[in-house]
């Protein structure tokens, strides 16, 4: 695996992309990074099955997430996500997400397609409005205590 978190690194060295095939732990939480700043080789890390950017500013996670299809442990808490892109749902080994205390208001409903996924966490995001309507009652009674009273349900929209 690859820590280097808490430094404030701007590039991926080169003996890591040599090995990027054969990496599959990346660590790069309190790096300070914004969507701007983090390193686009981050996603030629293909057989990448643990990723944390908890601590960065990144208001986004893009498309590119849906590279990793081996991912089965992604953190990124207090990284003030706002959107999720929906290429989430092309992470089908994914177990574990934490998105802790970020201003989501909503997930993509690609998230329903995360069939091995136990754990959902998204405490303090107190924007949430809305919940795909797939994510399960029992599921969300076990994890999501949290969730505004007002929060919706929502059925996934028609194509």
């Amino acid at each position: 695996g690859y820590n280097i978190s808490g430094t404030r690194i701007k590039y991926i060295p080169q003996e890591l992309l040599d090995r990027a095939d054969q990496i599959t732990y990346i660590n790069f939480k309190d790096c300070g990074f914004t969507n701007e700043t983090l390193p686009k080789d981050l996603w030629k890390f293909k057989n990448l099955t643990s990723l944390d950017l908890t601590g960065n500013s990144l208001h986004t996670i893009p498309d590119e997430i849906g590279n990793f299809k081996n991912l089965e442990y992604f953190r990124a808490k207090y990284a003030g996500i706002r959107y999720l892109s929906p290429a989430i749902g092309q992470c089908k080994k994914l177990e574990s997400l934490y998105l802790d205390d970020n201003y989501l208001k909503t997930l993509p409903h690609e998230i329903c397609e995360l069939k091995k996924l136990k754990t959902l966490s998204l405490w303090g995001n107190y924007s949430m409005e809305t919940i795909p309507e797939c994510i399960p009652e029992t599921f969300i009674a076990k994890v999501y205590d949290w969730l505004p009273p007002d929060a919706k349900r929502i059925p996934k929209p028609d194509k």
